[in-house]
């Protein structure tokens, strides 16, 4: 099985969204072979199913290269695509896209976008959930509050600085972004820390802050603080992997190989 495999070439951003495509390539059954479909194209032939991840650099170029090929198109939304280099592009995939996979309720009902594909399944992001709870296990001793995520405005980094203060808890930061309040005697920032890293770093504290300023579509920091055993302080706008934490956490450990059965069923293979 040759799957064609769109996705923007991380101009400068790393987070949620490339981990989860990491995660999914990680876990290709043998039979598939990822080709590498750019925005400039040069791609491949003999294609067998195109998967559209985050695709904000696309534009109709890409669109006519799927007309000429006429082949399945599974298209793994992953945020709200707020930002797109081509509006126009970003209406016809959700057009034309044979399935359309959803992190989860919120992530569909408050997407924002119109499309035409009757086809549409929820599935949450793949997180190693033995990874956090092994780090959870052996962590010998938490301390304090902490999160981890982009420091960025809509993350609310400030909202959740505020609460630090006002429930006179110490909150550490990890991360890195374009947002850097200046830290007070309840928050410190500990920067970047290696995602490797992250099990050992949560499980290292007692309790996780997430507090966005706009809708998470998943929000893979507090599915992996939950797994890593920390208690959550969740609050301002909804986080949609909650309802997968609330009613399946199974459901995040086995997302990867559950997304290939989705791309096998579309390719038809």
């Amino acid at each position: 099985m040759r799957v064609g495999w769109l996705e923007d070439q991380n101009q400068g951003r790393f987070g949620g969204a490339e981990l989860h495509s990491r995660a999914l390539q990680a876990a290709a059954p043998a039979d598939a072979e990822i080709l590498p479909c750019p925005p400039a194209g040069g791609w491949a032939e003999d294609i067998d199913v195109f998967v559209v991840m985050r695709a904000w650099d696309y534009e109709m170029k890409a669109a006519r290269l799927l007309e000429a090929r006429a082949k399945p198109i599974l298209v793994r939304l992953v945020d709200f695509w707020q930002e797109s280099r081509d509006k126009t592009w970003r209406s016809w995939i959700l057009s034309h896209g044979t399935r359309l996979v959803f992190h989860g309720p919120l992530h569909r009902d408050k997407f924002g976008h119109p499309w035409k594909c009757d086809d549409v399944v929820l599935l949450p992001s793949p997180v190693d959930r033995a990874a956090f709870e092994q780090a959870g296990l052996e962590s010998q001793q938490r301390e304090g509050l902490c999160w981890a995520g982009r420091i960025e405005k809509a993350k609310g980094v400030t909202r959740a600085m505020r609460w630090a203060a006002e429930q006179r808890r110490l909150v550490t930061f990890y991360g890195t972004g374009n947002l850097r309040p200046t830290p007070h005697a309840y928050a410190q920032f500990a920067g970047y820390v290696p995602y490797d890293q992250m099990p050992r770093a949560l499980a290292s504290h007692e309790g996780f802050v997430f507090m966005p300023d706009v809708p998470e579509a998943f929000g893979r920091a507090v599915v992996e603080a939950s797994f890593a055993g920390c208690n959550l302080h969740l609050g301002g706008a909804p986080i949609g992997s909650t309802y997968w934490l609330e009613r399946d956490p199974d459901a995040i450990a086995s997302a990867a190989s559950r997304f290939w059965e989705q791309v096998r069923e579309v390719a038809g293979c």
